[in-house]
C-alpha cells in the first residue's frame, strides 16, 4: 500500500508539472523579453480521509491566467532616401537629328517667322529663327544654351521649341 500510494504522489507530480507548461505555453520558464514577469503558479494540498481505504492528497493548481506583452526596446527606423540624381543639362542637338524634326519642319516655320535667319534679332522683343520672347525662352529652359535664342544655334532653338507645342506659333505654326 505504501507503494501505491509513492506511485500516486509521484503520478500527482507529474501532472503537476505537465499543467504548468500546459499555462507556461510550453516553456518550462516564461520568455522575459516578451512578457512581464508571471507569478508562480500556486500549488495547495487538500488532505482528504477516504475512510478505512487511503488517505489521498490532491494537488490543486491555479495559474495567473493574464500576461502583458512589453514593447521591444529597440526601434528600427527607415533607410534615409536616396539622393535624387542631378539631371544634366540636355546636350545641343545635332541638326536633322531631333525627335521633333522627324515631325515638325521647323526650318518651314523659321522661315515664316524670320525669313529662316536663326541668328536674327529684330529689335521687336523676339529672338532667333523662331522669334522667342525672352521669358518664353527662359521659361522652357532655354537659358542653358544661351540669354537668347538669336545667341545659340538653330539645333539648341529646336531642341527647347520640341518642348513647347506648336501652338506658340499661331501663324507659322500651320507650316511645321
Amino acid at each position: 500500500m505504501l507503494a501505491s500510494r509513492r506511485t500516486l504522489i509521484a503520478l500527482l507530480a507529474l501532472w503537476i508539472a505537465a499543467v504548468a507548461a500546459v499555462a507556461l505555453g510550453g516553456r518550462s520558464e516564461p520568455d522575459l523579453a516578451s512578457t512581464r514577469p508571471v507569478t508562480a503558479p500556486e500549488v495547495s494540498l487538500v488532505a482528504q480521509d477516504l475512510g478505512s481505504r487511503l488517505d489521498a492528497t490532491i494537488a490543486v493548481l491555479s495559474v495567473p491566467t493574464t500576461t502583458t506583452t512589453v514593447p521591444p526596446t529597440t526601434t528600427t527606423t527607415a533607410p534615409p532616401p536616396p539622393p535624387q540624381a542631378a539631371q544634366a543639362p540636355p546636350q545641343a542637338v545635332p541638326p536633322g537629328n531631333t525627335s521633333a524634326s522627324t515631325s515638325v519642319n521647323w526650318d518651314a516655320i523659321a522661315a515664316c517667322e524670320s525669313g529662316g535667319n536663326w541668328a536674327i534679332d529684330t529689335g521687336n522683343g523676339y529672338y532667333g529663327g523662331l522669334q522667342f520672347s525672352h521669358s518664353t525662352w527662359i521659361a522652357y529652359g532655354g537659358g542653358r544654351y544661351a540669354s537668347d535664342a538669336h545667341l545659340t544655334s538653330r539645333e539648341n532653338q529646336i531642341a527647347v521649341a520640341s518642348t513647347m507645342g506648336l501652338g506658340h506659333w499661331p501663324h507659322c505654326g500651320s507650316r511645321g
